[in-house]
């Protein structure tokens, strides 16, 4: 396997359409930075701060 196999391979993302909630869980997990894929294109980035204000707004 190439090295950049397996750097695809452990990706975690999310879609447009998920749950705001959804994006925060990855902060539990120590997860800085969650690309949104739409298409298998990036659309988007929302880092460990973004959920963080989502969770201490709601």
């Amino acid at each position: 396997m190439l090295p950049t196999e397996r750097m695809m391979s452990s990706l975690i993302s999310i879609d447009p359409n998920s749950d705001p909630w959804t994006a925060s869980d990855p902060v539990s997990r120590n997860v800085r930075k969650l690309p949104v894929i739409d298409d298998d294109k990036a659309v988007a980035i929302i880092t460990s701060s973004d959920s963080a204000k989502h969770i201490a707004d709601h």
